[in-house]
């Protein structure tokens, strides 16, 4: 790490590559195997809507949960939006 304490090492940098690939893969493939039960439709380009409620964006939740969608009538995980 630099003395700043905010660089990562290459070593690191591949570790969380590999851990976000991982991450992104496994959130796919419960999309596709959602919208192939009927659970959820793939959305058109840019629309990042609820599939279980109807809200129309996914906002990020602050500390503690950003993966949950922090829109007050929602709070569905970012799989349900499908915004990737």
């Amino acid at each position: 790490m630099s003395e700043h304490g905010n660089r990562i090492s290459s070593e690191q940098e591949k570790i969380i590559s590999d851990a976000d690939a991982a991450i992104l893969q496994i959130i796919k493939d419960t999309q596709a195997k959602l919208v192939e039960a009927g659970a959820m439709e793939r959305p058109g380009p840019g629309d990042l809507s609820c599939s279980a409620c109807d809200c129309t964006k996914f906002m990020p939740s602050g500390e503690g949960a950003p993966a949950v969608c922090s829109t007050p009538r929602c709070g569905h995980s970012l799989t349900l939006h499908y915004v990737f």
